[in-house]
C-alpha cells in the first residue's frame, strides 16, 4: 500500500519534471483532463428512465411505463430498484472512459477534482440529486482497497463535498464479502451476486436523502445493493450518482 501522502509527494515531484498532462490524451493539461477532451464525452441523453437513469429510446418501453406519471424502462419495471433516482454524466467510452481507468489502475489521482466537475455538473443539471443532504461512496471490499491503495469512489465524493459544501460520510456501509467480476452477468445475475454483500456499520442513517457516488454503473446493481442496505438501516430517499454508464 503506498501511503497517500507520499502519493502525492511523488506527483508533486512529477509535475515538476514533467508538466501537467491529460489523462486521456497526453495533451497539455492542469486540470489532467484536458477542455477538448472534456467536450468529446458523449452525454446520456433524454428521455431517461426516471429511475435507472438510463436513455429510454434505447431500452423496450410499454406505451403505459410510469411511476407517478415518471417514465419508467422495462428493466425497472421487472427489477423495481431500491434507490429513488440514478443518474451518470457520460456513457463509459473515450475521454471518460480513459480518465476512469488512469485513475483506477495506472493511480493518477490528480484527475480527481476534474472529474468531480463532471459530478458537480450533473447535480447542477439534475433538480432531484440536487436535494441530496449526505454524500456516501461505494465502498470497496477491504482487500481490494488495499491492493489498489484508495476507493475511488471516496476520492470522488470527498472532492465533490469539498465543491458542493454537503456532508460525507465514508463510514456507513462497508462491503463486507469479496463478489466476483460483475462483468458477463446480467441484471438479475449481477443483484445476485451482490446479494448481502454490505453491511451498515453506523448508528443510524442521515435523516436527508442521500446520494451514493460510484464511478462506472452498469445494471445499477452495486447502487442498489447499497441503497437497500441504507434502507434497512432507516434511510427514506436515497439517489445514487456515477461518471459513467457502460
Amino acid at each position: 500500500m503506498v501511503w497517500p501522502w507520499l502519493q502525492r509527494l511523488g506527483e508533486g515531484l512529477v509535475d515538476l519534471v514533467f508538466p501537467p498532462y491529460c489523462v486521456a490524451c497526453h495533451a497539455g493539461s492542469p486540470e489532467h483532463l484536458c477542455a477538448p477532451c472534456v467536450a468529446s464525452i458523449r452525454r446520456v441523453e433524454r428521455p431517461l428512465c426516471h429511475c435507472c437513469g438510463r436513455s429510454l429510446d434505447l431500452l423496450s418501453v410499454s406505451p403505459h411505463s410510469s411511476f407517478r406519471g415518471r417514465a419508467l424502462c422495462a428493466r425497472c419495471q421487472s427489477l423495481p430498484a431500491e434507490f429513488d433516482c440514478c443518474r451518470a454524466y457520460g456513457w463509459y467510452e473515450g475521454a471518460l472512459r480513459a480518465a476512469i481507468l488512469a485513475l483506477k489502475y495506472r493511480g493518477k489521482t490528480a484527475v480527481v477534482p476534474a472529474l468531480a466537475g463532471l459530478l458537480g455538473r450533473t447535480l447542477e443539471e439534475e433538480p432531484v440529486l440536487g436535494r441530496a443532504e449526505t454524500l456516501v461512496p461505494v465502498p470497496l471490499h477491504p482487500r481490494r482497497q488495499r491492493e489498489r491503495g484508495f476507493n475511488q469512489a471516496e476520492l470522488l465524493a470527498r472532492a465533490l463535498a469539498a465543491r458542493s459544501g454537503r456532508a460525507l460520510r465514508c463510514d456507513l456501509i462497508v462491503k463486507t464479502r469479496h463478489t466476483r467480476p460483475q462483468v458477463g452477468l446480467n441484471a438479475e445475475q449481477r443483484r445476485e451476486n451482490l446479494l448481502d454483500a454490505f453491511a451498515f456499520q453506523g448508528q443510524s442513517a442521515p435523516a436527508g436523502p442521500i446520494l451514493l457516488i460510484d464511478d462506472v454503473t452498469t445494471t445499477g446493481a452495486t447502487f442498489h445493493a447499497c441503497a437497500r442496505t441504507l434502507r434497512a438501516a432507516g434511510a427514506t430517499t436515497i439517489y445514487a450518482l456515477a461518471l459513467a454508464r457502460d
